[in-house]
């Protein structure tokens, strides 16, 4: 029989981490395999290059002396100095910290961790309970790939990209 998750790990509260563990459980109690490193893609965000996965491994075996894990990010257009929170029939800024523009040409660029990839030393991993660890790096990907589909109009957009990019349908 296939590895199946319990249902109490397939509810929308479930977390990534205690499913991870619980996958690494079951492996090295019921087949004595041990992996080191964790590799997560979500499927939210489909639009990864044949090889970001290799070229990210790659990368952070070559530089685990210095980092735990890798994380795909690229690089976004609505910066955070600009973005509003709504307070009452007003607004304010949502970052009152950053110094506030209206050009985003005038800020440093900004970037979200898109979930084409994330990579991480599974002892980190279960220490530490997030890929985003002490000694995280970065792998940046292209900005077609910057779409994670949470509702109908990310879905749009991913399946139009899909069509355009790679002649999908």
């Amino acid at each position: 029989m296939p590895f199946i998750r319990p249902a109490e790990f397939a509810t929308d509260q479930s977390s990534t981490y205690d499913v991870i563990r619980h996958a690494l459980s079951y492996f090295k109690d019921m087949e004595g395999k041990e992996f080191d490193f964790i590799v997560l893609l979500e499927p939210t965000s489909p639009l990864r290059e044949d090889d970001d996965i290799d070229k990210m491994l790659e990368l952070i075996i070559a530089r685990q002396a210095e980092f735990d894990s890798i994380v795909s990010m690229g690089e976004v257009t609505e910066h955070p100095s600009i973005m509003k929170r709504l307070v009452g029939d007003g607004i304010e800024p949502f970052c009152p910290d950053l110094a506030q523009t209206t050009r985003r040409q005038d800020n440093a660029s900004a970037y979200f961790p898109f979930g084409v990839a994330y990579i991480a030393k599974t002892s980190s991993l279960l220490e530490e309970n997030t890929f985003y660890t002490r000694r995280c790096m970065y792998f940046l990907i292209k900005r077609y790939q910057n779409f994670e589909i949470d509702d109908i109009m990310h879905f749009k957009c991913t399946e139009s990209v899909m069509k355009h990019e790679w002649g999908l349908a």
